[in-house]
């Protein structure tokens, strides 16, 4: 399984039976009032790059926000977050591009750090 690379993020694969097989994103990021946090990566579900066509992550957890997306088996990705505020100005998170690889069966679960 691939890591984002981040010394602050891990990423483990917890097999859920007979459950879809995607991605469960979890990242620690404060934010202004106005701003939310969204994903953008290379697969078409994480908006293909296109912060415009981003999903959003939930704040319930606040200042953790979180996000399960499916995606097939086997299928590698890049991703990084973004915060958007009201006036729909973008701030993408710093460094390389963060990789992933979704198991055989279950979920890839991605714990990771904004990077300023």
């Amino acid at each position: 399984m691939v890591g984002s690379g981040d010394p602050c993020a891990t990423a483990t694969a917890s097999p859920t039976a007979g459950a879809a097989t995607g991605a469960s994103f979890a990242v620690t990021a404060t934010t202004a009032t106005g701003q939310n946090v969204y994903l953008v990566g290379s697969n078409p579900a994480l908006g293909g790059w296109d912060t415009g066509k981003a999903p959003a992550l939930s704040s319930a957890g606040y200042p953790v926000w979180r996000l399960d997306v499916a995606l097939a088996a086997g299928t590698a990705f890049e991703y990084k977050y973004v915060r958007k505020d009201a006036a729909g100005t973008v701030t993408w998170e710093s460094g390389a591009n963060r990789t992933a690889t979704v198991p055989a069966s279950g979920l890839v679960t991605l714990n990771d750090t904004w990077r300023s």
